[in-house]
């Protein structure tokens, strides 16, 4: 049940930047929660940090006034893979993100290691089913629950180095 909870947690609450994944909140007292979770599945993050003080302007045009401190805790880049496997997202943006993330992170350290990177290729699911598990060039990913019949696309991308 914890990666359910953590599932939609992350949906909710969190975000995959262009180097990794962090979940955000005014209330320390979740994120302790939620970095406890993770550490019991062994995927490790950060302490809750202070992101954005309250009182500063907010959002694209700044318009917005935060009310309360904002926090944020970072899944570690070793981690990412495992939290894939583990947790995953039920938005599909998210998740493709994750795993185009991770698939980086692997041709890096092959690259690192003289290894030959993972070629681009197109990945298509066709779900007719409640629930797919889904097989990304070996990237594992947990059930994701879709209600009616559908079809995902997306391209997952070499490293380019740079």
């Amino acid at each position: 049940m914890p990666a359910a909870f953590l599932r939609g947690f992350f949906d909710s609450e969190g975000s995959v930047f262009r180097n990794g994944l962090r979940a955000y909140n005014t209330n320390t007292r979740i994120l302790e929660f939620v970095r406890e979770q993770l550490i019991a599945l062994k995927i490790e993050c950060s302490e809750p940090q202070l992101n954005r003080a309250g009182g500063r302007p907010a959002g694209a045009d700044g318009k917005y006034i935060t009310k309360k401190d904002l926090y944020a805790i970072t899944v570690r880049p070793y981690s990412l893979e495992l939290f894939l496997m583990k947790i995953g997202f039920s938005i599909r943006r998210k998740q493709q993100r994750l795993q185009v993330l991770v698939m980086k992170r692997r041709n890096r350290r092959r690259k690192k290691n003289g290894e030959e990177e993972t070629v681009e290729e197109e990945v298509v699911v066709v779900v007719e089913e409640e629930s797919v598990d889904a097989d990304v060039s070996g990237l594992e990913a947990p059930s994701i629950p879709l209600s009616t019949k559908e079809e995902m696309s997306f391209v997952i991308t070499p490293a380019t180095p740079g």
